[in-house]
């Protein structure tokens, strides 16, 4: 009895101990509260989850998780043998949840319907295109460095996350993400109205993902030695009547499909030796929205909608 007292409390301190698993990544998307059932967009027309939020909060203690931690492992107490060790307990928590959201697969029905009208589509080379993306991106924020990334975004969503990554500068913190590897991916929505088509992508990611001080090095946010999930919902924007010209290859390719010349863009989207606009969708896609997904989003049926 007096073991299983003493496992008991090794139990809540351990809960106590561990810390909350929430990321803040390419965007800023969550403010560090692994129980939240809301979820956070960047959009290409407005700017969500600031970066003072969860910088200036300081370490805080989220007293109803740990409750329900708690209750939980009381749980375990009961009903297990005294056999498990907090080792194993701290392993069940090396993993942060991307939260319970079901985003359906159509990947078939969208390629159908897009090759309609464009029959030299590509999946695989599109969803190459957007690993590389979603990678590119992703590194570019914890560099600190964005400009690599203007040729793969809409203009308001490139000048939201700068300015959000000078935040980080002028504050001295670094976004720390590592061991970045995309576990799943595929085709969520296809939407056209009138003038564009959206394409739609559901990304599941592992990283290692923390803030530090840039000066010390000392972790303020996050543990690096947590491998957290992601999941992303990343949407794409293409002028109608756009094809997939398989010469010229995609957008991620570094040539302006006007002059040729080497993709050298200024932080307006424009070529720096003809001028044209070039991350508008007017002639490839380009990436207009992030939305990040937590417990409990609804992300509704996806598919093709047609306006």
């Amino acid at each position: 009895m007096f073991k299983k007292i003493i496992f008991l409390f090794l139990i809540i301190f351990s809960v106590a101990a561990l810390p909350v698993t929430s990321t803040a990544d390419l965007g800023n998307h969550n403010s560090y509260s692994s129980h939240s059932s809301s979820h956070s967009s960047s959009h290409s027309s407005s700017r969500h989850g600031g970066s003072d939020e969860f910088i200036t909060n300081g370490k805080t203690i989220n007293s109803p998780l740990v409750l329900v931690e708690f209750l939980f492992f009381l749980a375990l107490f009961i009903t297990i043998p005294t056999v498990v060790t907090v080792k194993k307990i701290k392993e069940m928590k090396s993993v942060s949840q991307g939260g319970d959201v079901y985003v359906p697969n159509h990947t078939k029905e969208i390629i159908a319907e897009i090759q309609k009208n464009d029959p030299g589509f590509s999946y695989e080379a599109f969803m190459d295109n957007v690993k590389k993306v979603f990678v590119t991106l992703q590194r570019a924020w914890s560099e600190r460095s964005f400009e690599k990334c203007r040729i793969f975004e809409k203009e308001e969503l490139y000048a939201q996350h700068t300015a959000q990554i000078q935040e980080y500068i002028d504050k001295g913190l670094i976004n720390k993400i590592e061991n970045l590897k995309v576990t799943d991916s595929y085709l969520f929505r296809y939407a056209r109205d009138r003038e564009y088509e959206y394409l739609t992508v559901y990304i599941n990611a592992h990283m290692h993902d923390y803030i530090v001080i840039e000066k010390t090095g000392k972790v303020i946010k996050g543990d690096p030695k947590v491998e957290y999930e992601m999941r992303y919902l990343y949407t794409f924007i293409r002028r109608l009547g756009v094809l997939t010209d398989n010469t010229e290859g995609s957008s991620t390719e570094a040539v302006c499909p006007r002059c040729g010349a080497p993709m050298q863009l200024t932080s307006s989207g424009k070529c720096q030796y003809c001028g044209y606009i070039v991350t508008t969708g007017e002639y490839d896609r380009v990436l207009s929205d992030i939305e990040s997904l937590n417990n409990g989003t609804d992300v509704g049926k996806g598919g093709v909608i047609i306006r």
